[in-house]
């Protein structure tokens, strides 16, 4: 078990909270570091309960993350540390209260309580009771790991004794359903999820560093989607034009710099307002809809690339021209930019020309004097390093929201 849970299991028992811890994972023995549990408290004494992993955090040197998912009966704190004598640590601990299921029934908190039994100073629940939390806990979140079958099968006696009947269910909903809207706009409001935008020349190592933040932050997130420069909302010109996507890769474009064509200004404005309403309407029917819904969306590139690189872009139009136009493009919660020396990146890509790595340097320099969402880091240092970096920036308790 992660090292915060019995820490902060400890303190709530101290200060004389009902509690019961109904799950945990265990900490991962790779890369990702991650603990992961699930902690029932009486309804009067989750903001107690809130307040008092704040302070620890504080008092630890851990970074909480207050803005996790929440919903009725349900909110997610999600704690990272980055100076842990062995590497990043991270846990997410989703707090209950009365946890609903259309579908299982609620969690009746008044009898997983007086049910409890004490294990090495954590209440815990009966261990007859496992298999049956495992899987009501499974149907809901992909997060928590599924029950054994052959216990799971076993499980519907208990489970039936900790959540209750469906019409119980239904009725409590009924009761709870003004405070559910109110958390639904809320989330629509300010959503719980993240937008990340990681930027760099070619060669500097984005996708890598893009799989192992999306393996070290699986837990701590419903769910992860992934983009790739645009959110692909609307169909690219070329498709509409051919038929058929561009052939030349992505990452091959600046290779590509001496036989680029020149775009004419019509050509090049109906490019940027037609990508325009494809970043616009992405945002607000792909992206936000799983930022509502707690998810982290990674992005690579995004619509930086046409100050990097407007001639692989098919968009010739002068600079303010392109700033007038990106105004009103919809813009991530955070953005990274790897930026790394011509001969770090020339390892991995040897066919890219030294002042092409520089000339793309010094654009992405210029992107963060002018965007305040963006951030440099410095990708020599190593995946690892970068990916710790960013995790921990991602997390940093000032989260900033784009104007």
């Amino acid at each position: 078990m992660g090292k915060p849970i019995p820490a902060i299991c400890e303190l709530a028992a101290e200060a004389g909270l009902d509690y019961c811890l109904l799950y945990e994972s265990g900490p991962r023995e790779d890369a990702a570091r991650v603990s992961h549990a699930a902690i029932l408290l009486r309804p009067g004494h989750a903001r107690a309960f809130r307040a008092m992993v704040a302070d620890w955090a504080g008092r630890e040197g851990w970074v909480l993350d207050l803005g996790g998912r929440r919903m009725r009966g349900s909110h997610t704190l999600r704690l990272v540390n980055a100076a842990a004598p062995d590497g990043v640590e991270r846990a997410c601990i989703v707090v209950m209260a009365a946890f609903r299921s259309a579908a299982r029934g609620w969690i009746n908190a008044r009898r997983v309580l007086g049910a409890r039994a004490s294990a090495d100073g954590i209440w815990r629940l009966p261990p007859d009771w496992h298999a049956a939390m495992a899987t009501h806990l499974a149907s809901l979140d992909k997060r928590y790991a599924l029950a054994d079958p052959a216990a799971a099968a076993e499980a519907g006696k208990p489970l039936a004794e900790l959540t209750g009947p469906r019409a119980l269910a239904m009725v409590s909903a009924l009761l709870a359903a003004p405070a559910t809207i109110y958390f639904a706009i809320a989330r629509r409001l300010r959503p719980s999820g993240l937008s990340v935008v990681l930027l760099g020349p070619d060669g500097v190592g984005k996708s890598a560093a893009l799989d192992a933040i999306e393996a070290r932050l699986e837990k701590l997130f419903p769910n992860i989607e992934r983009r790739k420069w645009r959110p692909e909302m609307l169909p690219s010109l070329n498709r509409l034009r051919t038929g058929r996507d561009p052939v030349t890769p992505l990452g091959e474009r600046m290779v590509m710099a001496g036989i680029r064509r020149r775009t004419g200004i019509l050509p090049s404005f109906i490019r940027l307002i037609y990508y325009g309403l494809d970043y616009t309407l992405g945002y607000w029917l792909r992206i936000r809809p799983h930022m509502n819904r707690g998810a982290l969306v990674l992005c690579d590139r995004y619509f930086y690339d046409y100050f990097v690189d407007p001639g692989s872009r098919r968009v010739t139009a002068p600079r303010w021209v392109l700033r007038a136009f990106c105004a009103f493009y919809s813009r991530p919660q955070r953005g990274f930019i790897l930026l790394a020396d011509a001969e770090h990146i020339r390892v991995r890509r040897a066919d890219l020309p030294v002042d092409e790595i520089e000339r793309q340097n010094r654009a992405f320099h210029d992107l963060i004097r002018r965007y305040p969402e963006l951030e440099p880091i410095e990708a020599n240092l190593g995946r690892d390093a970068v990916v710790d970096r960013i995790v921990e920036r991602i997390f940093h308790m000032e989260r900033s929201e784009p104007d």
